[in-house]
């Protein structure tokens, strides 16, 4: 499946919708662990792929420094990140219990910009069927 995912399913029989998601700067965090919650609870299949491979800030959910996230981004490689992305929207396709006609990828602020890398590719009609990227702000923060 590409990078460590953690893939949470529905309470329920399938076959399921599914949602690929992509988080934020901060890498897989409780801000998006939430975001896949909800969405589970809605009935829908969720992956959420780390591509920072295990080597993402140390603290994912300090939103008060955002300095180590800076380094982290710099280093990002975002084709590899969208090459992991597409992986795992494949694997999904092919769970049991997963309609494979309805996976979808979605992204939050650096994340957003993996899945439209994989709408924007030649195969992208086949293998997913909708996605856009989300910009999240913490409590108290304007835009």
């Amino acid at each position: 499946m590409g990078p460590v995912t953690e893939v949470l399913m529905p309470e329920g029989g399938g076959p399921h919708p599914a949602v690929v998601l992509g988080a934020e700067a901060y890498g897989v965090n409780s801000f998006i662990r939430g975001v896949q919650e909800k969405l589970a609870d809605l009935g829908y299949a969720v992956a959420l792929p780390d591509y920072y491979h295990g080597n993402g800030p140390v603290e994912p959910d300090n939103y008060d420094d955002f300095t180590e996230v800076k380094e982290h981004i710099g280093r990002l490689d975002f084709t590899r990140g969208a090459r992991d992305l597409a992986a795992t929207v494949d694997a999904m396709r092919a769970m049991p219990g997963i309609d494979p006609r309805r996976v979808a990828v979605w992204g939050y602020c650096t994340g957003g910009a993996r899945p439209h890398r994989l709408l924007a590719g030649r195969r992208s009609g086949q293998r997913v069927s909708g996605g856009g990227p989300f910009i999240h702000l913490p409590a108290g923060t304007h835009a």
